[in-house]
């Protein structure tokens, strides 16, 4: 997490008049007005606004003072982040996926695999098992760092990475993301 004073270079501001509230006072000026706040730095004209609770802008070369009350500020997020705004500030997140986050995701993925093949095995809930996971190497580099954790998760004694099932054991094929995975389980 990280805090920064603007958020100018993840999102884009946008100001809109007030129609109800500047229609009676600018009559047939109100599209040059929308135009003109359309037009301007949206950024510069929040910090206007904050700094001294006014924006004053010239429409057709007469001068307007227009309060808070009198515009809308917005916000759109630039690509590659998400935000919203509330009274306290603005929160972006970054939504480009890493490699590490996509090598996490597809950890869970597997995991859920397993847990799923586990339930349709109607295994006990405290039933050990020994894993063997073959396919794909996407798929195995995600989990081969996380293996402690698979079998922690999955209660396994045993998991083997890139490794056949053993004779006997209960095989299930499965895609993720189009790629194939083959789980191997027994009973421990």
């Amino acid at each position: 997490m990280h805090f920064v004073p603007k958020a100018d270079e993840m999102v884009r501001y946008r100001v809109t008049p007030n129609f109800r509230a500047l229609g009676p006072r600018l009559g047939k000026r109100m599209p040059q007005l929308k135009r003109r706040l359309g037009d301007a730095d949206g950024a510069a004209l929040l910090r206007e606004l904050d700094a001294s609770g006014r924006l004053t802008l010239d429409v057709d070369g007469e001068r307007f003072e227009l309060s808070r009350d009198e515009v809308q500020v917005s916000l759109d997020a630039l690509p590659g982040f998400a935000a919203a705004s509330g009274p306290a500030g603005v929160v972006v997140l970054r939504t480009t996926i890493t490699p590490e986050l996509a090598a996490e995701g597809s950890f869970r993925e597997v995991l859920n695999r397993i847990q799923s093949f586990r339930k349709e095995l109607d295994l006990e809930y405290t039933g050990r098992i020994r894993l063997t996971l073959a396919g794909a190497e996407r798929l195995l580099d995600a989990v081969r760092p996380r293996a402690d954790a698979l079998a922690s998760e999955t209660l396994a004694v045993d998991v083997q990475i890139g490794a056949q099932p053993a004779r006997g054991a209960h095989v299930r094929a499965v895609q993720i993301d189009g790629d194939r995975l083959e789980i191997g389980l027994t009973l421990a």
